[in-house]
């Protein structure tokens, strides 16, 4: 169950938050570094939330309108008021996630966390700047290539199956949030 957001970040907001984020990977705030393993490899670091002064608004209003697109599409319900995911050191934060000349992530689902209920992918690369990598989601038997214009956003609920084909050239770059359900709430 998915839904894709044409142009939700505009070329400077996506500048603003590569800015930040390689800022702090520089400053070796919180960088996650290279992943490697039986799903793939790619470069991860994370983004606090309140990092960048209008990013937690937008994001939040990018998940309701994600959220309300879905539940009519696939009349279910997505319960995201447990909000994004948080560490206890950098409170909420999403990740950004690079895939260089060799990189893929294999089929997975975001399930694996219990309380996850939306994942949020905004693209951050032109779609010139890297060849292959596309995002793809299996929704029934068919296989499904994201958009890769930049600022879009593709959202989908945790038990998709979802995967990045190898990069052959350049690099793909994109902002993930996850959102979580409140158990906390009666």
């Amino acid at each position: 169950m998915y839904c894709e957001l044409e142009k939700a970040l505009n070329k400077k907001q996506i500048e603003e938050i590569l800015f930040v984020t390689y800022e702090a990977a520089l400053g070796h705030r919180r960088t996650l570094g290279k992943q490697h393993g039986s799903a793939g490899k790619r470069s991860q670091y994370t983004i606090k939330l309140d990092s960048i002064e209008w990013l937690k608004k937008h994001i939040y209003e990018l998940a309701e309108q994600a959220k309300s697109t879905i539940q009519s599409k696939y009349d279910i319900n997505i319960d995201i008021s447990g909000g994004a995911e948080q560490n206890y050191r950098m409170g909420e934060y999403g990740i950004v996630s690079e895939y260089h000349k060799g990189d893929s992530y294999s089929w997975h689902k975001d399930s694996n966390v219990e309380t996850r209920t939306l994942t949020i992918v905004i693209q951050l690369s032109e779609e010139k700047e890297y060849k292959n990598g596309d995002l793809r989601l299996q929704i029934e038997k068919n296989i499904i290539a994201s958009s890769r214009g930049r600022g879009n956003v593709l959202a989908f609920t945790p038990e998709t199956l979802h995967g990045v084909a190898e990069v052959t050239e350049g690099v793909r770059k994109s902002l993930i949030f996850w959102f979580h359900e409140n158990r906390n709430k009666k």
